[in-house]
């Protein structure tokens, strides 16, 4: 009885500890990510139809791209719901609600698997210290604080009730525990490593395999029937993947154009750099900027390879003795969970700490259970000796303190935007994306020269951004209002070719060309803005000021057109001997300026004169602009007839007949609806 008291009062002890490590974290705001998926994404906003979550990947984010994780956009709505705004301690509570609901799972976890091969009075206080452990590491912050990485947060936490539901019987039974595998799936794809995670828990822990005869009789057939008991897993868990994958995200999540092996390489590092940050929590930054590895040969990579191979041998280590065994399941599922972001497919950003979320679950067991062995295999002489007795669990307790000082430090770090930029430029970070917003910062408070520096330095790891690009402009303008107007386009052209969905990007490049007299091309960037979807608020003001600005640059154009047109006109009364050229100039200008009536009467006039190539594929254009297919095709036949070579003719003739084609399927379409 005393020593459940103790226990319970060590239990209620550490709970009010993890409490206390995160009580200055609720006001934190939001960051980068969190803009485009919370705080400017109008879907969240409405909580009445929770179903579209599940049916369009779109409403996720507002950037108008898919990454299908419905159960995080629906939890961001559910948070705005109660709030009835964008209030971050609603958020910051939800999640930190999960993640102490998380701890305690991984508590009953790790005691029935440590009670599996060695059952021990003990074994209940290690299990605490460990998930104790977990709990308050200061690389757990990065998630914590981090509103959008609730998708690691929770998804773990699913994937840990998922092996508790597996080891009681009654859950096991009617399979129960694919319910939390599937909620973990609809939260973040690296779900889909549950299934092998939990082959390896049933082939350790319930077969008993042994690792002494790794390819006898007996351990083939263990594994026959792990794989049996697995199966439901991997079905259910690969089926609902392979729909998240090819239906509801059929834009692929990684980077294409980086070699995998270089990746694959370079992750050695930042699982070192990972690693390390666990043990010594020196340099958590909120985004580092690890690069691409060059060669295998590089020392990074190097180091990486060999904290890593350490930290397998640690794991082999574990597979000498069944009673070992927590220790070399804590690290397959460390490397497991390591897997879908930190193997051979490439992400954008090498690395980044709330990767380490998942894989540190692994981590907290192999640690916990490596230290509790050795105090039971020692159990006597620590009974016998009240220094040992007492100072062990008062040296595990002080350690699980100071980790909780540092990550109750870490959350002052996450406050606001400037704080956390400015914490990972002292730390010597030189992401280009912690460059840029501190540069914003350096901006705001009027330091431009400071600014325009930090962005240059920015630019060279982050040449292609939009919002870098901009900012170059606008700050370069600042400091120098005559500046040569080439070396503001640079910046403009760049955002306007990477724009994406953000008709900022457009409107601010078509601006510039407005005011260089560039009317065309500025109707040209103008007009491509009306196709973004409008998905912010922001975005529907943008392309409101983009409308009104391609106003403008129209009565611009039509000031010229009018202009042109009556140039050519006095120039066909004065020269009739060149008149038919003189149509054709004309019939192009009312083509260009999207007159095609007036077009066609050009052309036809240039052909009354003379029948040419040009003047044929002139009015093959306007027909076509008229959808006046058939009259198309006949004319661009006729620039052929006289010049068969006529690229832009055969060009022409196609785009009649396919325009035709695809007009005589719509209106069968609609006939067949009707």
């Amino acid at each position: 009885m005393k020593s459940d008291r103790i226990f319970w009062a060590l239990a209620a002890f550490f709970l009010m500890v993890l409490i206390w490590t995160y009580s200055n974290h609720y006001d934190n705001g939001f960051h980068f990510d969190d803009f485009h998926t919370i705080t400017s994404n109008k879907d969240i906003r409405d909580f009445s139809n929770p179903s579209k979550f599940f049916t369009d990947g779109t409403t996720g984010t507002s950037k108008g791209g898919i990454n299908y994780r419905p159960m995080v956009a629906l939890m961001n709505a559910f948070d705005y719901w109660r709030a009835g705004d964008y209030i971050p301690s609603y958020f910051h509570r939800h999640i930190f609600f999960w993640y102490v609901v998380q701890v305690m799972m991984m508590f009953l976890v790790f005691k029935n698997i440590m009670d599996k091969y060695y059952k021990d009075e003990w074994n209940r206080y290690i299990a605490l210290f460990s998930a104790a452990y977990f709990g308050v590491l200061t690389i757990n912050a990065e998630t914590v604080n981090y509103v959008i990485s609730r998708s690691d947060g929770f998804s773990t936490m699913a994937m840990v009730a998922g092996i508790w539901f597996y080891q009681m019987k009654f859950t096991r039974k009617f399979h129960l525990y694919l319910l939390p595998m599937i909620i973990a799936l609809l939260t973040k794809q690296s779900a889909i490593m549950f299934p092998p995670i939990l082959f390896m828990y049933i082939l350790l822990f319930e077969e008993e395999f042994t690792f002494e005869n790794f390819l006898g009789p007996e351990n083939r057939k263990r594994i026959l029937n792990t794989m049996i008991k697995a199966a439901p897993a991997f079905i259910v868990g690969v089926g609902l993947f392979i729909f998240n994958q090819k239906v509801m995200t059929p834009i692929s999540g990684y980077n294409k154009g980086r070699s995998k092996w270089l990746y694959f390489i370079s992750q050695w590092y930042a699982i070192a750099v990972y690693t390390g940050n666990t043990i010594i929590p020196a340099k958590l930054v909120v985004e580092m900027d690890l690069k691409l590895a060059k060669s295998i040969f590089d020392s990074k990579v190097i180091l990486g390879a060999i904290v890593n191979l350490a930290i397998i041998a640690w794991g082999l280590w574990g597979m000498r003795e069944k009673k070992y065994y927590p220790i070399a399941f804590g690290i397959i599922w460390f490397y497991l969970a390591y897997v879908p972001a930190s193997s051979i497919v490439p992400r954008f950003q090498v690395s980044n700490f709330h990767r380490s979320f998942f894989p540190t679950v692994g981590w907290a067991l192999a640690v916990g259970w490596t230290l509790g062995i050795f105090a039971i295999n020692n159990k006597e002489k620590i009974k016998n000796n009240q220094a040992l007795r007492y100072g062990i669990p008062a040296v595990a307790t002080f350690i699980i303190m100071c980790y909780a000082f540092a990550t109750h430090q870490r959350n002052t770090k996450w406050i606001n935007d400037e704080v956390l930029w400015y914490d990972a430029v002292e730390k010597g970070s030189k992401s280009g994306r912690v460059l840029k917003f501190w540069g914003d910062v350096l901006k705001k408070r009027g330091k431009k020269k400071e600014a325009l520096e930090t962005y240059n330095k920015a630019l060279i790891y982050w040449p292609i951004n939009p919002g870098l690009n901009l900012a170059m402009a606008d700050i370069k303008k600042e400091i120098d209002p005559n500046i040569n107007p080439d070396e503001i386009e640079v910046h403009l052209k760049a955002a306007y070719k990477r724009g994406g969905v953000s008709p900022t990007s457009y409107r601010k490049y078509g601006k510039f060309l407005y005011q260089e007299k560039r009317y065309k091309e500025a109707k040209k960037v103008l007009e491509k803005a009306e196709r973004i979807k409008e998905k912010t608020d922001m975005h529907i003001n943008e392309k409101e000021k983009c409308r009104k600005l391609l106003a403008k640059v129209l009565g611009h154009m039509e000031e010229g057109v009018q202009s042109e047109v009556d140039s050519l006109l006095s120039m066909i009364a004065e020269e009739p001997s060149n008149t038919n050229k003189l149509y054709d100039k004309l019939a192009n200008v009312y083509y260009k300026s999207a007159q095609y009536d007036k077009s066609v009467e050009a052309a036809q006039q240039s052909i009354s004169r003379k029948e040419t190539a040009k003047a044929y594929n002139l009015l093959c254009i306007a027909y076509n602009k008229k959808k006046e297919w058939d009259k198309g095709k006949a004319a661009c036949e006729k620039a052929l007839e006289i010049k068969p070579e006529h690229k832009k003719a055969k060009a022409n003739r196609d785009w009649s007949i396919k325009g035709k084609e695809k007009e005589e399927k719509a209106k069968a379409k609609a006939a067949e609806k009707k």
